[in-house]
């Protein structure tokens, strides 16, 4: 009998709490349970939007939906990164982690694993040769091509799909069930037949004099037209698309995760996470430059490319990216918590931070003026000294965070190329750690990759302000520099560069007639 309870007690509980919202809420313009699906093919009229979006309207002129114009295809090969390289070293590593968990907000448990952590890479007598891989590793392998594993020698090249990943999970059916479930999700989504087969062909290992391996990325064919950025008519559609590629990468990594031989592993995951990772990436990054320009035009600043459309519009636009960052968890989330009520705390957190980053320049008598409530340009009597991101959260100790500093602006962009070798080379080598080697990935990625990521979408945000505010005539191209400076200290492969953006864009507003 209670087994019929519970979810009778569910619905009943969800209909009290509609029950006590009010009738003028947003939450009714905001229907969670409606499954239109706005496809690119619906768009009949265009409007540009901005230096990198467009408004798609359907044949009776309603808005359907934001698009982004600068938003890259899979269409190019770039690289991944490098394993087998004995790129970083036990003491490096630690240093490395030293330095940076200051920036990071831990908690006990995090603070326990990370000395732990500290003192294995310390110790002289614990054998820590990171980033190696095994004698006759390709000797262990299941090829789907056998005249691998019987060579002499390590193979020239290889794909991800040369290696054999069915024959070694513990349920093969299930495995490609998955895979198809994921597959078609994506194909509907995208609107592409897109080949899990494919991707795994793509995703590439080429041999280098010393041993290691390039990791690269070949690219697909895929269609090159803009993004859906966030749904107006069709606000779930986002979060669908970030469900379908979370479920692709969780097949991979129940798959990977029962596969007992380390190498096989250590191959897979390496190449996929950097994949995700930066597809992640750039998909959040982007959708961040349109909410700042949300923001930008719910506080009444001036330069904001959407301060034309209506206050449900821009709500709408703004539950939409949320939803598709948060994915799974985001539809409870702005159902309960309600739309309106949430994007006022965003505003509301951005606002405090912001405030502990002026409080703190107080306090160092270090002198800044305000680009917008979230981002200021820190300056002497002299010269210009950096940009700070004044709403990201900060450290009381450390002051607002730098996004371009005048006086070195390569040193951002180096020290991440440098971090990017190490993440690369520790998600490879941790994988023949015992018994450290789960809690070195989960401290290098919350110590070392997160922080990192946080900046990179922060530095997106202000560089769609820095846009917004050229379009002015008195501010047209002062900040080309600086643009370019965040463009190349993003370390993305999979991203264009300044240039080569400001082209795509132009050359899809060709295609699409958009003025």
């Amino acid at each position: 009998m209670f087994k019929f309870l519970i979810p009778l007690f569910l619905l009943t509980s969800v209909m009290v709490m509609a029950s006590e919202v009010p009738a003028d809420a947003v939450v009714e313009r905001l229907d969670f349970s409606s499954k239109k699906t706005c496809r690119f093919s619906d768009v009949k009229a265009w409007s540009s939007l901005g230096t990198r979006w467009a408004e798609g309207f359907d044949a009776s002129g309603s808005l359907l939906a934001i698009y982004d114009l600068s938003y890259p295809s899979l269409l190019d090969r770039v690289v991944l990164g490098r394993i087998g390289g004995k790129a970083v070293q036990p003491a490096a590593l630690a240093q490395m982690i030293e330095e940076s968990r200051a920036d990071v907000l831990e908690n006990e448990q995090e603070k326990q694993e990370t000395d732990q952590l500290l003192s294995a890479l310390s110790d002289k007598t614990t054998a820590l040769d990171l980033d190696t891989l095994p004698s006759g590793w390709w000797q262990t392998l299941p090829w789907t091509t056998p005249a691998f594993g019987f060579a002499n020698e390590a193979p020239a090249s290889f794909t991800l799909d040369d290696i054999d990943l069915e024959s070694v999970v513990k349920d093969t059916h299930q495995y490609r069930k998955d895979m198809k479930k994921a597959e078609a999700k994506i194909s509907a989504i995208e609107e592409e037949d897109f080949k899990v087969k494919e991707l795994l062909k793509n995703l590439k290992f080429a041999r280098n004099p010393d041993g290691s391996y390039e990791m690269t990325f070949e690219g697909m064919n895929f269609a090159s037209r803009p993004r859906k950025i966030a749904g107006i008519a069709c606000m779930k559609d986002g979060q669908r698309t970030g469900l379908a590629w979370q479920a692709l990468h969780q097949v991979f990594e129940s798959a990977i995760n029962s596969v007992l031989s380390p190498t096989v592993a250590g191959i897979f995951a390496t190449a996929m996470n950097r994949f995700n990772h930066y597809q992640d990436l750039k998909r959040h990054s982007h959708e961040e430059m349109l909410m700042e320009a949300l923001i930008a035009a719910e506080n009444g600043e001036i330069g904001s490319p959407v301060a034309h459309l209506s206050a449900d519009d821009r709500l709408t636009a703004a539950a939409s990216v949320l939803l598709t960052e948060g994915q799974g968890v985001g539809l409870l989330k702005w159902i309960f918590k309600r739309p309106k009520k949430e994007w006022k705390r965003l505003l509301k957190a951005e606002v405090t931070y912001a405030a502990h980053s002026s409080q703190w320049m107080a306090e160092h008598q270090r002198t800044f003026t305000e680009l917008n409530p979230r981002f200021a340009l820190e300056t002497t009597a002299q010269k210009s000294e950096a940009l700070l991101m004044l709403s990201r959260r900060n450290s009381l100790r450390r002051g607002p965070w730098i996004a371009v500093d005048y006086s070195k602006p390569e040193a951002i962009r180096r020290s991440r190329l440098i971090k990017e070798i190490e993440i690369v080379a520790v998600d490879f080598a941790s994988r023949f750690i015992v018994p450290y080697g789960t809690v070195l990935r989960a401290v290098n990625k919350r110590i070392i990759e997160k922080p990192m990521t946080d900046a990179k979408i922060w530095e997106a945000r202000l560089s769609s302000h820095l846009e917004n505010s050229s379009v002015i005539p008195a501010d047209f191209n002062r900040w080309e520099s600086e643009l370019k400076t965040l463009s190349e200290q993003r370390v993305n492969p999979l991203e264009l560069s300044r240039s080569a953006s400001v082209k795509l864009v132009s050359d899809r507003k060709a295609a699409l007639n958009i003025p």
